[in-house]
Formats: C-alpha cells, structure tokens, sequence
C-alpha cells in the first residue's frame, strides 16, 4: 500500500468527521476529494443524509417518579399513622380505668409512655428514613405532644 491508497484509506474514514477535525486536516481532505471521485461521491452522499442531532439543552424533559419508590412512601406514611392511631384507641379503650378512678390521668399517662413511647420511636425512625424531613419534623411534634400532653387532652374529653 503506498502512500496515495493511504490517504485515500484515511480521508475515507474521515469524511464522517470532516467538521470535527483540525483545519490542517480538513485542507488534506479537501485536496483529496478534489483529486479523487470516489471520495467526491462518498463526500456528496455524506452530505445528502443528514444525521439528526438531538438538543437536550432546548428540550424540558419531563422525569416521571420511580413509581414503586413513591408507593413505598405512601405505604410507610400509611402505615405510620395508622400504627398511632391504633396504638392511641388501645390506650383510650384498651385500657380498664374503671379500676381506680381517682388515678385516671396518671394510669393514662403510664400507658402512654409504656405503649405509645416505643412505637413512636420505632415511627420516627421509619419516617425519618423514608419520608421527607417536613414529615419526619410534623410527626416529631405530634409524637411530643402527645407524650407531654397526651394525658390531659384524653381526660378532658373522656
């Protein structure tokens, strides 16, 4: 192979990327296509099949959520909330005050911290991994009141 069928080999092979190489190149290319026909047709083909180029910058791609991911959330926030729920009815209903009325509020206020102090802590450690921080901060809250108020507020609307 001399050094003619080289340049040949090698325009051809560059022709693809005739805009992307060195001006020095490009004057090399041009002086080869200007000489050689097969080149000019491989030239003028290259030209009529324009490749589409693709803009990402000027398209607003729309990303959907991880569907499984966010149903994950609603069930862990779910099942959160239900969880209090179920374990605030148990100490309200579950519970036998009738047995020593005079110490109503304080028996409450020992279930409260036996039962729903675990469970709150167990909630918030869920939440605080899996959900937001606004989430995890609202039920921080509502986990401290009732644990500090708890007691009063059930009696005064038992």
């Amino acid at each position: 192979m001399n050094g003619e069928e080289k340049i040949h080999t090698l325009v051809q092979e560059l022709l693809f990327l005739e805009e992307e190489v060195d001006e020095t190149v490009k004057g090399i290319i041009h002086d080869h296509v200007n000489t050689c026909e097969e080149c000019r047709h491989l030239r003028t083909d290259i030209k009529k099949t324009e490749i589409p180029t693709i803009d990402n910058s000027s398209s607003k791609a729309h990303i959907t959520p991880l569907k499984s991911l966010r149903k994950l959330n609603i069930g862990v926030l779910v099942f959160t909330i239900l969880v209090r729920i179920g374990v605030l009815l148990y100490i309200v209903f579950g519970n036998s005050f009738e047995t020593y009325p005079s110490l109503f509020e304080d028996v409450l206020q020992a279930s409260i911290t036996i039962f729903y102090l675990p469970s709150a802590i167990f909630l918030l450690l869920l939440t605080y991994i899996f959900l937001k921080p606004k989430i995890f901060v609202g039920f921080l809250v509502f986990d401290v009141g009732v644990l500090l108020f708890g007691s009063q507020f059930i009696s005064y609307f038992i």
